[in-house]
């Protein structure tokens, strides 16, 4: 796929952001990495249910030469040595295998055995056994009916941190995007004040030559601009700097297409609208780790138990067949005291989670309420910035007209007019800051690559 950029001197083109997230989510390493182990997850998951679920079959084909050298002795008391070789007919075999659960206590598994001795039709056998295998714990016996919950689990973990990571690369790509807005909307504001102080000083010089004005204020104006003139430099330093930084980020080489406005209040009430469930991932996480231990604490109380192994085994060979059951009951007596322990630790780790799960969710609602305080501030910020706004455009127009008939130096109109500059630019950076929290908030209840795929950016 081609993107196609245009140039232009001043903001990051605004519909681009969309763009720039998919861009980092298709050339981010890290996610790239999470996407593999995910694949082998799934990989593992598809063969722990072969191995579960799948019987076994193979088939032989055998055969033997044997070479037998006996000492003997003839008549007259001679020793000699008298050699037989013996050469086995071809035999085929055909086993095959399919292990199941039983709840009494470990995995059954049923074999099938049958051999063919070729160019022999009275030399056919047949074996057919169940026996135990895997003996398992009191514990393991009642979970039976849920196998592969480990692989489940380990899937559900790496599908859960491939979405952590997803979420990491849009926050990041949102901030840094929005840094760069804020960077390059101060930078505007720098040069219409550059631009402005350089026509001022120009006015100033005319009307120092005809004595209107003393030396002073030239001298004022020289040094203003030249304190603009260093802002700005390093304004566009700091840019250059974080471009460069988010096009690693995004794994291009260059950015596109550049305008001079961005509609804040659009994208924030397009959030607005989004309608998500919570569901923040660190918790599930320890949720998940919390149910783990809470299994291995009772399969570690459940260690020891009694354990039945049963057998049962059929063989039928010509006329021949021959039936034999088998059961044995196998009980722990003394373990060197190892279940207590592992009882303790398995306690003590269930409880170390439970509490840090308790304590994540309560950092989470702290933060989502100051998160939540932080948008109505900046909600009030924002109007009465507004109401500044037109108050200073009020005041910059009478100024102006002030100035015309020369009641005031220009020096002040020039005031005024960077006064309502700098407090527009100061709503756009307002405004930049509640897009945040809002994006932050989605962040922390889990829905930005929902609204990534809403096209919400």
């Amino acid at each position: 796929m081609k993107w196609i950029f245009l140039f232009f001197p001043t903001l990051l083109f605004a519909d681009s952001l969309n763009t720039f997230i998919t861009l980092a989510l298709e050339n981010n390493p890290e996610l790239i990495i999470e996407k593999y182990q995910l694949n082998k997850q799934e990989v593992s998951l598809k063969k722990a249910k072969k191995a579960e679920f799948y019987p076994e079959i193979s088939l032989s084909l055998t055969t033997s030469l044997s070479k037998e050298t006996v000492e003997l002795k003839d008549e007259e008391g001679k020793e000699y040595k008298q050699t037989t070789k013996t050469k086995e007919k071809p035999t085929l075999e055909a086993i095959t295998g399919i292990s199941r659960p039983h709840p009494l206590g470990g995995k059954l598994k049923l074999n099938l055995k049958l051999s063919d001795v070729i160019d022999e039709k009275d030399k056919e056998k047949g074996e057919l056994s169940i026996e135990s295998e895997e003996p398992i714990s009191l514990y393991q016996r009642k979970v039976i009916k849920e196998p592969l919950l480990d692989e489940k689990e380990d899937l559900l973990l790496s599908e859960i941190s491939l979405n952590k990571k997803i979420e990491e690369t849009i926050y990041n790509v949102i901030s840094s995007y929005c840094e760069l807005q804020r960077l390059s909307s101060s930078i505007i504001v720098k040069e219409n004040e550059f631009n402005d102080l350089m026509g001022t000083l120009e006015i100033a010089k005319a009307k120092l030559e005809k004595g209107i004005i003393p030396e002073l204020d030239l001298f004022q104006i020289s040094l203003q601009l030249k304190s603009s003139e260093i802002e700005l430099s390093g304004l566009r330093r700091e840019r250059e700097e974080k471009e460069i930084r988010f096009l690693q980020l995004l794994g291009i080489k260059e950015l596109g297409e550049r305008i001079e406005k961005e509609n804040w209040e659009k994208r924030i009430e397009r959030l607005k609208g989004l309608k998500i469930m919570e569901d923040n991932l660190e918790i599930k996480i320890k949720e998940i780790e919390i149910e783990r231990l809470k299994r291995g604490l009772k399969e570690a109380k459940s260690k020891n138990s009694p354990i039945f192994i049963p057998s049962w085994t059929i063989i039928k060979e010509k006329e021949r067949k021959e039936e034999k059951i088998g059961l044995s009951l196998k009980f722990y007596l003394y373990d060197k005291g190892i279940k207590k322990e592992e009882i303790k630790i398995q306690e003590a780790s269930l409880k170390q989670e439970e509490i840090s799960l308790q304590s994540l969710v309560s950092d989470i609602k702290i933060e989502i309420s100051e998160r939540e305080n932080g948008i109505k501030d900046k909600e009030k910020r924002i109007l009465v910035l507004k109401e500044n706004i037109q108050l200073a455009e009020k005041i910059y127009e009478i100024t102006k007209i002030k100035q015309e008939r020369g009641l005031i130096f220009s020096k002040e109109m020039l005031e005024a007019e960077q006064d309502v500059t700098k407090q527009k630019n100061e709503l756009i950076n307002q405004e930049i800051g509640l897009f945040l929290d809002y994006i932050e908030l989605k962040k922390l209840k889990g829905g930005l690559y929902n609204a990534y795929q809403e096209n919400l950016f």
